[in-house]
């Protein structure tokens, strides 16, 4: 049994480096895309309108198409997935996906027919926006991206049944069209178009996923199709498990939109600060913590139903292993490259050095949250899979109720956009220490002491990095301070993969031995 554990967890290892290259092609084109908005529409009340808009759908997604959909219905999924591989002639899986497909068009047509019917009042609900002309063109982005919303819940359903039947690959890729997408409408069509050119992108880049994906889920055995028969043992595990879930994600999208309001009240440029240093903060999170969540969930959630124990401790400790041996040298360098990375990718054009360097000091607080952010969401990911719910909505309430107390006493004392990363870094902190109380209560077998050990042994691992780059800051070299231009970025690339370097060698001099697998 431990052998066949430590199979799968090789396994796991393989498809999340995997998993990484792909996201890291998507992430980097996301942040093509920031810039190119920046550089079109600057940090101007148009270029906080096109973020704060985009926010709206991007919320609702984590709840209905991603986020909350993909942990409650994952675990359910892969169980219908085993039975159906074990009685060939059943379709328990196919049956569940065509019931969740009606269960969203419940939902989300509503919610579409609202924003048609009442785009200018919503705008005016969420927001702090004033000048009615940006109001007006927030209300019709809404419009695009609640279209793209409809879409892009139909594609996660599709990714969720090919995720459970390990085919990481092709739902990595498909991010790749939607960024694509984007930028291309942005270059051609924003002369034209305007604003309006992003929700153009958005829009078509949702269509591009859902007919990158479909030949592979039909290969697979699945259709497109709706049932409204709810009365179904697997959907009922589902919805289930969806009400907590959608607790804990509903929790966690009106802290993020109080977030963005907070932003909204800031001078002009605070929202776009905010959504800017969101972009970088996401290349690692995404990149990592996504890789490693989305490969090891199927796994915990089979390790669950096979009531395998051993195999639920070990994917819990490998992912907390992976996520903090990838997340924190990430952490230091992006608290240390903040303005070179903002400066050189975003400082042209429109976008001024003085939004720069906003938006640096934005990322540069939200990135002492990273590690423990992503950890965070780990913990709730494996309380997902082992139906402890209520344990997430108790730690995401802690969470919200700590960024949202902690950011309004930061603002208070006038931080301006740094108020809005210290209270999230802080609330993921305090939010990840009731985690592990919760986790140690509900699994007494759990032994941390060698845990400790390994991450103990990776945190030294980084102080040789942390302190070159503290020795670089030291010496106030402002090579970037001219913005964006091709002799920056082939710097930056430089310094870039000469930490990467830095940072793999004294892995591998501690032994850090699953990034380099030991012989034998």
């Amino acid at each position: 049994m431990v052998k066949k554990n430590k199979e799968k967890i090789s396994s796991s290892s393989n498809i999340s480096l995997i998993f990484m290259i792909c996201t890291i092609g998507s992430r980097l084109l996301g942040i093509v895309r920031v810039r190119l908005i920046s550089t079109f529409f600057g940090a101007s009340g148009i270029a906080d309108v096109i973020n704060f808009t985009f926010s709206i759908p991007n919320n609702l997604r984590k709840l209905l198409a991603e986020g909350a959909f993909s942990s409650a219905f994952i675990p359910v999924l892969t169980k219908a997935v085993k039975h159906d591989e074990q009685n060939i002639n059943d379709q328990h899986a196919n049956s569940l996906i065509h019931r969740i497909l009606a269960f969203q068009l419940i939902i989300l047509l509503p919610v579409t027919t609202m924003v048609f019917l009442f785009p200018a009042t919503i705008i005016t609900f969420l927001s702090d926006f004033s000048d009615t002309n940006l109001i007006s063109i927030s209300a019709m982005l809404l419009k695009y991206f609640i279209l793209y919303l409809l879409i892009i819940s139909i594609a996660a359903v599709m990714q969720a049944a090919l995720q459970c039947k390990s085919k990481f690959i092709i739902t990595a890729l498909s991010p790749l069209l939607f960024s694509t997408s984007v930028i291309v409408s942005i270059i051609l069509l924003s002369d034209a178009y305007g604003a309006y050119s992003m929700g153009i992108g958005v829009l078509a880049g949702g269509i591009l996923q859902l007919i990158f994906i479909y030949p592979t889920f039909i290969q697979n055995g699945y259709s497109i199709k709706v049932n409204f028969h709810f009365h179904n043992s697997y959907f009922s595990s589902v919805v289930k498990s969806f009400v907590p879930v959608v607790i804990t994600s509903i929790i966690l999208i009106i802290t993020q939109q109080i977030s963005f309001y907070f932003a909204s009240t800031l001078p002009t440029g605070g929202v776009t600060a905010l959504s800017n240093s969101l972009v970088f903060w996401q290349m690692p999170y995404g990149v990592f913590y996504v890789s490693i969540a989305t490969v090891l969930f199927p796994s915990m959630s089979r390790s669950y139903y096979e009531s395998d124990g051993i195999g639920q401790i070990r994917n819990l400790q490998k992912g907390v292993e992976y996520i903090v041996v990838y997340l924190l040298p990430s952490t230091i360098l992006l608290i240390f490259f903040s303005n070179e990375l903002v400066f050189t990718i975003l400082q042209k054009g429109k976008f001024t050095s003085e939004n720069a360097v906003r938006t640096a000091e934005s990322l540069r607080y939200f990135s002492l949250g990273l590690l423990f952010a992503g950890i965070f969401n780990f913990f709730q990911r494996f309380l997902y899979s082992i139906h402890k719910f209520k344990l997430t909505v108790y730690t995401v309430l802690i969470f919200a109720v700590s960024d949202i107390l902690i950011t309004i006493i930061c603002l208070n004392l006038k931080l301006d956009v740094a108020a809005l990363g210290i209270g999230n870094s802080s609330a993921y902190l305090i939010a990840v220490g009731i985690q592990v109380f919760f986790i140690k209560r509900e699994m007494p077998d759990m032994k941390f002491t060698n845990n400790y050990k390994y991450l103990l042994k990776i945190f030294i691992a980084n102080i040789p990095i942390a302190a070159g780059l503290l020795l670089y800051k030291y010496s106030k070299v402002y090579w970037f301070s001219d913005g964006s231009t091709i002799v920056n970025f082939m710097i930056l690339l430089g310094i870039g993969i000469l930490s990467c370097f830095f940072i793999l060698v004294s892995y591998r001099l501690s032994k850090i031995d699953y990034l380099f697998k030991k012989k034998g």
